[in-house]
């Protein structure tokens, strides 16, 4: 996907896109572990066009994210802050 075709499937997904400060990937390193773990372990995801059958994978993804690599922010883990 481009960065125009990612932007308007998520506008239609209604999903909302947030970048931290330019220069400095620390201050998102539990979201890019998830987007490397994604990338490896769920090739076929960007291939997905219906939004329904998305969000349907995307929860599995959450869910054995949030297993194996659960990161405890308060009560919550880090993929139900997103």
């Amino acid at each position: 996907m481009t960065s125009g075709s990612t932007r308007e499937f998520m506008a239609m997904c209604a999903i909302a896109q947030h970048f931290g400060r330019p220069g400095t990937p620390t201050d998102q390193a539990w979201i890019e572990s998830l987007f490397s773990h994604v990338k490896a372990e769920w090739p076929h995801i960007d291939r997905i066009r219906d939004p329904e059958m998305l969000r349907a994978e995307l929860a599995e993804v959450r869910r054995q994210y949030n297993r194996v690599f659960g990161r405890v922010v308060g009560d919550l883990t880090a993929l139900i802050l997103l």
